[in-house]
């Protein structure tokens, strides 16, 4: 008698290449946005380099990507630079406050633009965004691996978009 258990070959938890794609792609945004255009041009790098990846998971949707990120960090920009927003380098306190409000607003924007109509439970990119972001931001890690923070939380949701999908949906 045998155990259907071990009769079917088990996928990983988790497509580590795809992780580390989306980690790759979103610390080199960022770093390259931050030495060639300074903090105001982080999104649409940062869009750029993840729309690669994005481009081979969900061709139809990916271009949006790019506006979405740039129109989500620039709303966020304007928010640190008007005071409406702390500066994360204020302390632990601000940071969180800061990371979330990023978050919620990148999220939101990718969202609304790219993942809503795409993958069951969507919605849930928002409060990833807002956890990764809460990290990368409240400077407990430095601020020179915010990127590869905010990558390493929201990989792992892109990575379960991509293996929950529906095959019609993908």
């Amino acid at each position: 008698m045998s155990n259907s258990n071990t009769d079917q070959p088990s996928s990983p938890l988790i497509e580590w290449g795809l992780w580390f794609q989306w980690v790759l792609a979103t610390t080199l945004g960022w770093i390259l946005g931050l030495l060639f255009f300074g903090e105001i041009g982080i999104g649409v790098v940062v869009g750029l380099t993840q729309w690669w990846v994005l481009r081979g998971i969900i061709p139809e949707r990916a271009n949006w990507w790019i506006w979405a990120s740039t129109t989500g960090w620039l709303i966020s920009w304007l928010m640190f630079a008007t005071g409406i927003l702390p500066q994360p380098e204020s302390g632990l306190n601000d940071g969180l406050i800061a990371g979330a409000a990023v978050g919620a607003i990148i999220g939101m924007a990718q969202w609304l633009f790219v993942f809503r109509n795409l993958f069951d439970l969507s919605i849930w990119w928002i409060p990833i965004s807002v956890a990764g972001w809460s990290v990368a931001l409240s400077g407990v890690l430095g601020w020179t691996v915010t990127g590869t923070v905010v990558g390493a939380v929201t990989g792992f949701m892109i990575d379960w978009f991509v293996r929950h999908a529906d095959d019609d949906e993908v």
